[in-house]
């Protein structure tokens, strides 16, 4: 996007559902920005989840699949511990 970031396109997503009264279309955050900050401007655009890169594909998964069912999407869907994935020996 050469002009501007996620967070400005999540932004006039969630403003353009707003206007036109259209459900609300879950959305992930996958990027390096790692901090805590990152992740609480993430939600604060209007992201639902933020991950960080790289992601393990079952991880990812889980992800889609916890924002994609959740009912209430006008607020973040963390994931749980038992949604993280497990450190192998």
């Amino acid at each position: 996007m050469p002009h501007d970031d996620g967070y400005v396109l999540i932004q006039k997503l969630r403003a353009a559902e707003r206007e036109c009264a259209q459900p609300r279309l879950p959305a992930i955050a996958l990027t390096t920005y790692v901090s805590a900050a990152d992740r609480d401007q993430a939600l604060a655009s209007g992201y639902d989840l933020h991950l960080a890169k790289p992601v393990a594909l079952g991880y990812l998964i889980r992800a889609v699949g916890k924002v994609s069912q959740s009912r209430d999407l006008l607020s973040p869907s963390p994931l749980t511990e038992s949604d993280k994935p497990k450190k192998s020996a």
